[in-house]
């Protein structure tokens, strides 16, 4: 559902390209540009929240971030 959202967003600020064809991370990266929210932001820290959550249950389980991993 965070991603549909996300991808129908996209679609609305980037006509021409089609969501489908683009990377998640990307999307959410061209998304918060357009708006001018910076990746610091509390904003995008509260989306990441939202991320880690879609992403554990799109692989059905927990969900590990490599870049974020101690090891």
């Amino acid at each position: 559902m965070i991603e549909r959202f996300l991808r129908l967003v996209y679609s609305a600020i980037n006509n021409p390209e089609p969501p489908g064809t683009v990377d998640y991370r990307q999307i959410r990266l061209n998304i918060f540009s357009a708006l001018q929210i910076p990746q610091e932001s509390d904003q995008w820290k509260a989306f990441a929240i939202l991320v880690n959550i879609r992403n554990t249950i799109h692989n059905n389980g927990i969900f590990i971030n490599k870049k974020e991993s101690p090891g």
